[in-house]
């Protein structure tokens, strides 16, 4: 049987190219989906990024010299503002995904925003976050824990997480940004933290309008799911 793990968020300064990235896509957020290990110190990285800019400029800004070859940029079917980057970059020591799972932790997030490098891994114990922050401290110029949580299981690793761009390429951004006001406001809670009415007020608009946006933005999540009926 296996054993519940802990998960846990630290934040450390980024020594990668994800910095670059963001600088180079004057991006609000970059996020780190996969990483393949393609020799000589270079990565094949799959990157979600979110930007003003238009697929023209970002191409051209990743093409002069920010990657080794840029093999694909799409924008989100659904979204002005995210971009999919799949590139093959050469990754300075010390890379975040070597470090990370060097101490047999593993990884499930990784994002630069506002300029820090937030990591979600899962490791065995106390025991085994102690060596893994001992690591992490001797490689970066810092290390933030952020928070910890115990989990009976220990989640999909990178790379694994295909939800996630499945609803972004089918999801509006608006729906996305109902939902997820809904959900920081507690509407999803059991028992709810506020009702509908309630939430409507807070969002400045009719409650009708409110739920009838509510109902189709989660049917589209239900077709992602399930299919078409």
């Amino acid at each position: 049987m296996v054993s519940s793990r802990l998960r846990v968020e630290f934040r450390v300064e980024p020594t990668t190219e994800l910095e670059v990235i963001q600088s180079a896509t004057d991006s609000d957020s970059v996020e780190l989906d996969n990483a393949i290990y393609a020799g000589d110190g270079q990565w094949y990285q799959h990157l979600t990024v979110t930007t003003d800019l238009p697929v023209g400029s970002i191409r051209g800004h990743l093409s002069d010299g920010v990657v080794t070859e840029l093999v694909a940029l799409s924008p989100a079917e659904e979204s002005d503002l995210t971009y999919y980057i799949l590139a093959l970059m050469e990754e300075p020591d010390p890379f975040v995904v070597s470090e990370v799972t060097e101490v047999k932790s593993i990884p499930h997030r990784i994002r630069l925003v506002d300029g820090q490098l937030t990591v979600t891994t899962s490791v065995e114990d106390w025991e085994h976050l102690k060596r893994v922050a001992e690591h992490l401290e001797a490689s970066y110029r810092n290390f933030e824990l952020l928070s910890t949580s115990q989990k009976a299981w220990t989640g999909t690793p990178l790379g694994t997480n295909q939800l996630k761009h499945a609803v972004r390429g089918e999801v509006s951004e608006s729906q996305l940004e109902l939902l997820a006001e809904a959900y920081r406001n507690g509407y999803f809670d059991v028992p709810q933290a506020v009702t509908a009415k309630e939430l409507a007020s807070i969002l400045g608009t009719s409650q009708s309008t409110l739920s009838e946006a509510l109902r189709n933005a989660q049917y589209t999540l239900f077709e992602i799911l399930f299919g078409e009926k």
